[in-house]
């Protein structure tokens, strides 16, 4: 799976979802080292692979056991944006 940071993804935009529609692969975006999204390619229906879930489910498992429970993620995020 590709990994590409957000300016990457900003300036290669149209290549990083030609790689997505026309080859299949999946890209994680990351900001500052951390995944902060996944594109997947969907089906013609429209449908997204279902294996993109279990990476997101996974990545979640991940999160989940580094938390400290101190606060929520919502406050989480406010100091991240700060």
């Amino acid at each position: 799976m590709k990994t590409v940071g957000i300016r990457e993804l900003k300036r290669h935009t149209g290549a990083i979802l030609r790689l997505v529609r026309e080859e299949g692969q999946k890209v994680r975006i990351t900001y500052r080292g951390r995944m902060v999204a996944l594109i997947v390619p969907v089906s013609p229906d429209g449908e997204a692979d279902e294996s993109a879930w279990e990476t997101l489910d996974a990545l979640a498992a991940e999160i989940g056991k580094r938390w400290s429970g101190a606060q929520t993620s919502v406050e989480a995020l406010a100091e991240v944006r700060q």
